[in-house]
């Protein structure tokens, strides 16, 4: 009897740690993909993080960090496989906490820390819950519509033939 509890605690932990491996690996994963558009941002656009910039760049780089930091959060939510938003919690905090120290250790604008901390760390929370709730983004669904199906409805469902029948017009996913 003791062999089976041992065993028994054996799995419990092996498990504990697979999960444990996921949650690392999806905040790294997170924090991976929002550094490297970051830095592919400033790197193609020949812009420096703590200079001033136009409007305009500031702008995209506020649409263009929001929907990576997005990303970063469906994506650390959909490896680590929880039922809860703790992966996400330490990815803000990790967004956050870089963000901080970027802010009090650099020179010159401070724009971009301040979008991370502000904004682009918020929105992976959300990405987070949007990778919880596992609703699936299609680039496509915003622009097709369903399309229409023809079917035929009887009047009295006991007797149905060709003469009680009406056409009805349905769209899927739609009443």
């Amino acid at each position: 009897m003791g062999f089976l509890c041992i065993n028994t605690n054996y799995k419990k932990i092996t498990n504990k740690r697979i999960f444990t491996i996921k949650q690392i690996l999806g905040v790294i994963a997170g924090c991976i993909i929002f550094v490297i558009s970051s830095v592919l941002l400033f790197r193609l656009s020949d812009v420096k993080p703590h200079s001033e910039a136009s409007v305009a760049f500031m702008f995209l780089t506020f649409v263009y960090g929001a929907v990576f930091s997005f990303i970063s959060g469906v994506v650390a939510q959909v490896i680590a496989k929880k039922n809860n938003l703790k992966v996400n919690y330490v990815l803000f905090v990790i967004m956050v906490g870089f963000a901080t120290f970027s802010l009090f250790k650099s020179d010159g604008s401070s724009w971009t820390q301040l979008l991370a901390i502000f904004v682009f760390a918020p929105i992976s929370i959300l990405g987070g819950f949007f990778g919880l709730k596992k609703v699936e983004i299609t680039i496509y669904s915003s622009l097709i519509l369903p399309l229409p199906t023809v079917s035929t409805v009887g009047y009295n469902n006991e007797q149905s033939n060709v003469y009680n029948t009406l056409p009805t017009v349905e769209t899927a996913g739609y009443s």
